[in-house]
């Protein structure tokens, strides 16, 4: 008894004794593997916004190129040499009528046409002439041009002419000089087919050279900008990959279609990072699904993440073996391969700093970030075996691997609540983004150089407004020749 009395007199003086001295070295980091930093690939995000195109653009450089007066009754042509026979044609064009199709517009105009003809006779040449009078000829002409813009951000259009003829079956629409036996009216409108023909290759050549890559270029560099939230501690970046047009449709003069950026967004914390610099890709054919955003990216730097743990950890009791110890501070410090340094400051029983190793993982039951495998450095643990074996136990482990932990939602929703505070702003001239992020639900995290990173599910919306009309108002039609194109018989307007 008397023996039993003398241990326990012992153990409580070892208990209430001077605290053990501990001074534990910080584990050595290690090099990244060059994929370390990687995480699972980002679902697709859309965000869409209906356009609209004025294709009266398109109408007026037709218009304007298709002369108004082609040719003259002075300018004689040749048309048999036996008898020899002459003809002189000329053409008023009108208004023009359009009719827009989904890829195409029919465009009709009413031209007024009149000729003269002259043969060779014996000892004298006679002349007649057709649609002089008050009232000329008509005839209709029908022109179709199809238009796309095509995978390098050009205008296409391919322009001709569909039909001239008569306007009426009347006679008076005919011009035929009656004592001479021709018919000028298939002369006529052959010469107008062949000049409007060229005249249109003029226009397509030139709308093929707007600049519409050049207007588009700006807003999709704004769009690999990050966009402050917080301060400029927290950043959304939308990582832009694709841009495409579907389901286009005509109504009055304007074509109407949805406007789809294909995405991988997420949201950062810390340092400004560097914008993307990913050259504007070709137009493609992107359906505009939907606009939810079902994935995002959490990063909390190791600085935040600390904090989150000091205020949880700090100031925290516990016994082990009867003795008392206080944690006094954490820190968390990465050390490569996606593992942590945790270094534990303690008084009581103990006084100084140990180490622990672990990898962070999720755990949704708790939705919180956890280090499930924390065990001693190999260093602290061969200090404490030398002299403070009972901490080297699993009291204070198991103790750390149950409160050391991050909130996910901390690291989520902090950024998102801030970015759907602000999120909504111009990007550019003529560009709008705005959208609400809702709550997310942390998938994996994984330590890495900068901090904790988080790939998180969850719903919400992302959207732009987009205004044409600004993106394009310097935009002009290159007036210069066009190389190859013969037009100097196209008429001065």
């Amino acid at each position: 008894m008397k023996a039993v009395l003398l241990l326990a007199g012992a153990s409580l003086v070892a208990a209430c004794g001077p605290a053990k001295k501990v001074n534990a070295p910080p584990p050595a980091a290690t090099a990244d593997r060059a994929d370390s930093d990687s995480m699972p690939p980002v679902p697709p995000t859309y965000a869409s916004a209906p356009v609209s195109v004025d294709l009266r653009l398109i109408l007026r450089e037709i218009e304007s190129t298709i002369p108004t007066h082609i040719g003259s009754l002075n300018d004689r042509l040749l048309i048999s040499k036996s008898p020899r026979t002459w003809v002189a044609l000329e053409v008023l064009r009108g208004p023009l009528d359009i009719d827009f199709g989904p890829g195409s517009m029919t465009v009709t105009a009413t031209v007024a046409y009149r000729g003269r003809v002259w043969r060779k006779v014996p000892l004298t040449t006679i002349s007649a002439s057709c649609g002089t009078g008050e009232k000329a000829p008509l005839a209709r002409i029908r022109i179709r041009t199809s238009y796309r813009v095509d995978s390098t951000w050009k205008i296409r259009t391919v322009s001709r002419v569909l039909s001239a003829e008569r306007a009426t079956a009347d006679p008076a629409d005919e011009c035929h000089v009656t004592f001479l036996g021709i018919d000028v009216t298939g002369k006529v409108l052959d010469a107008a087919k062949q000049a409007i023909n060229k005249a249109l290759r003029v226009a397509d050549a030139r709308l093929a050279l707007v600049d519409v890559r050049g207007a588009v270029a700006p807003v999709w560099a704004s769009l690999q900008q990050p966009i402050s939230i917080r301060d400029s501690t927290i950043w959304l970046l939308l990582h832009p990959r694709a841009v495409g047009v579907s389901g286009v449709s005509v109504r009055d003069s304007f074509a109407h279609g949805t406007l789809t950026l294909l995405a991988e967004p997420s949201i950062r914390s810390g340092p400004r990072p560097a914008p993307d610099s990913t050259p504007l890709p070709f137009l493609t054919r992107v359906q505009g699904v939907d606009t939810v955003l079902t994935v995002l990216d959490g990063l909390i730097t190791w600085e935040s993440a600390n904090g989150i743990l000091r205020e949880s950890l700090r100031g925290h009791k516990l016994r082990v073996r009867g003795r008392r110890l206080v944690i006094e501070d954490v820190a968390m410090r990465y050390i490569g391969h996606h593992r942590i340094a945790l270094g534990v400051l303690l008084s009581g029983a103990v006084e100084g700093r140990v180490y622990f190793i672990g990898t962070p993982a999720y755990d949704p039951e708790a939705d919180a970030i956890v280090v499930p495998d924390l065990y001693y450095d190999v260093q602290t643990s061969n200090l404490l075996v030398r002299g403070i074996t009972w901490l080297a136990g699993d009291k204070l482990r198991d103790e750390l691997r149950k409160t050391a932990r991050v909130p996910a939602a901390s690291m989520l929703d902090v950024a998102r609540g801030l970015a759907n505070q602000e999120i909504t702003r111009t990007l550019a001239d003529g560009v709008e983004l705005s959208g609400e992020l809702g709550a997310a639900r942390a998938l994996r995290v994984r330590a890495v150089s900068e901090g904790l990173r988080a790939r998180a599910s969850g719903t919400g919306r992302l959207a732009l407004s987009v205004r044409l009309e600004s993106i394009f108002k310097n935009t002009h039609i290159p007036r210069h020749p066009i190389k190859g194109l013969d037009t100097t018989q196209v008429a001065e307007r």
